[in-house]
């Protein structure tokens, strides 16, 4: 069953006797499909507006099509599902058309026929991208469940990392008003005793202030009996000493 990674197939065909000297489908899955893929390339193969060296990219229902004619009257055509990448599909193609030359150098100045084109180059290039494909789906499988994991376990986890910061900052800043309150308290109760202290010299000096007044108030109103009386007590306490 083709997927979005997968290359459908590859095929080198000739113009003048409108024959395909050598196919391949990478993926076994696909191989009941061949017969729709061979007629798709002989219908790009006789395709009249077809122009040597000229890359030609068909939308089909199969899929996307990229197709060469070269100068030597050789049709190379690869065709990938639709999502397939362009540029994957273009590399394929060019390095088609390498192999087979390497392959086969003869082609180059004769027009060779199936039966004696050496294949082995396209066989080798539908297991490499025939095995990149199934690595390609696997490693798409493996990150899709990696994103699933993320979702479900990690992406909460961090929801609730981000919660706790909030509180943190929040606690903190109920500790730093705390601070400020404390030391607020400090200062008021180091200026209540600085004005209970004033208060205490204050009264002291009232206190030292108001003993003579009222020493010398009381002489002013001394009478003469209390006068005689005051000076027998001194001179009694003089004969006593």
């Amino acid at each position: 069953m083709a997927t979005a990674n997968s290359l459908l197939y590859m095929a080198i065909g000739t113009r003048v006797s409108s024959a395909i000297v050598a196919d391949n489908i990478p993926i076994d899955a696909n191989k009941g499909n061949i017969d729709k893929y061979v007629e798709l390339t002989f219908s790009f193969m006789n395709t009249p507006q077809l122009q040597a060296q000229t890359l030609q990219e068909i939308t089909t229902s199969y899929g996307i099509c990229f197709g060469l004619v070269d100068n030597n009257d050789y049709v190379f055509l690869v065709l990938a599902a639709e999502e397939y990448p362009r540029s994957t599909l273009r590399g394929i193609l060019n390095e088609l058309k390498s192999e087979f030359y390497k392959s086969n150098p003869r082609a180059a100045s004769d027009l060779i026929e199936a039966q004696t084109v050496d294949s082995r180059f396209i066989q080798e290039l539908g297991r490499k991208y025939g095995t990149m494909t199934t690595k390609v789906a696997e490693a798409r499988e493996k990150l899709q469940e990696v994103e699933d994991q993320l979702r479900v376990d990690i992406l909460p986890a961090i929801a609730n990392q981000e919660d706790i910061k909030s509180l943190e900052y929040k606690t903190q800043g109920f500790a730093d008003n705390a601070r400020k309150m404390e030391h607020d308290s400090a200062e008021l109760e180091s200026m209540m005793k600085w004005r209970n202290r004033k208060l205490w010299v204050v009264l002291g000096f009232a206190v030292l202030a108001l003993i003579p007044v009222s020493y010398t108030h009381l002489r002013a109103h001394e009478t003469s009996l209390h006068l005689v009386c005051r000076l027998l007590l001194e001179k009694k306490k003089k004969k006593k000493k």
